[in-house]
């Protein structure tokens, strides 16, 4: 799975405990059931009730020693606040609140942006302290660009809408022909590969990362 290059796995500890409150349809919950696998771990799945509630939840992770986490970028950014126990947490969804709260000594927070259709599409890692989260940088096998409404490369720095060329990139839609065609398209920046249209925007930094 792309998700697996975002260095999540090379960050778990052998026997490391997870904890599941993702949906099962929602790509990023593979690594809670996989990487445990993988790694020789448990997975806690968390009761719906308790999704909803960060105090029950904050609990739960603590008394059962939970130590990775994937979820939304709110319940991150909360929990985070919290002594919760936990030494990395992995925000889903691209967008994320500002971290203006300094991240624990020992604790890895990550920022993931991706799809169903192409796994994982970037990642960054939190210092603390930031007012806007980026989405960070393509991972192994990623390349991002970013275009016009005429499909041609914005100036650095301008917002233009995301389009990902990957080796994880998916055939296409299910018997739906039009929507794979005006999805999945030959990638003029790459012969031979093909890119994804997100529908989604964003604008690189000087630093390379770029921002949701």
């Amino acid at each position: 799975c792309e998700f697996f290059k975002t260095g999540i796995v090379s960050e778990v500890a052998s026997g490391s405990g997870f904890a599941c409150v993702l949906d099962f349809c929602f790509i990023a919950s593979v690594p809670d059931m996989f990487v445990p696998l993988m790694t020789g771990g448990t997975c806690r799945i968390v009761p719906e009730n308790i999704m909803r509630d960060v105090d029950a939840l904050s609990v739960l992770l603590k008394k059962n020693d939970v130590i990775h986490l994937i979820s939304v970028g709110q319940v991150v950014n909360t929990l985070v606040r919290r002594d919760c126990g936990l030494k990395c947490y992995v925000s889903t969804g691209g967008r994320m609140p500002a971290m203006k709260s300094p991240i624990p000594s020992g604790t890895t927070v990550r920022n993931v942006y991706g799809m169903t259709e192409f796994g994982a599409g970037l990642s960054y890692c939190l210092k603390g302290g930031e007012n806007l989260v980026p989405i960070g940088k393509p991972i192994l096998n990623v390349k991002v660009f970013l275009l016009d409404d005429s499909l041609l490369p914005v100036e650095k720095g301008q917002v233009g809408e995301v389009f990902i060329c990957s080796d994880g990139l998916a055939i296409g839609y299910w018997h739906n022909g039009y929507l794979t065609r005006e999805r999945f398209m030959d990638c003029p920046f790459d012969t031979g590969k093909r890119m994804f249209r997100t529908g989604d925007f964003a604008r690189e930094l000087p630093t390379g990362d770029f921002l949701f």
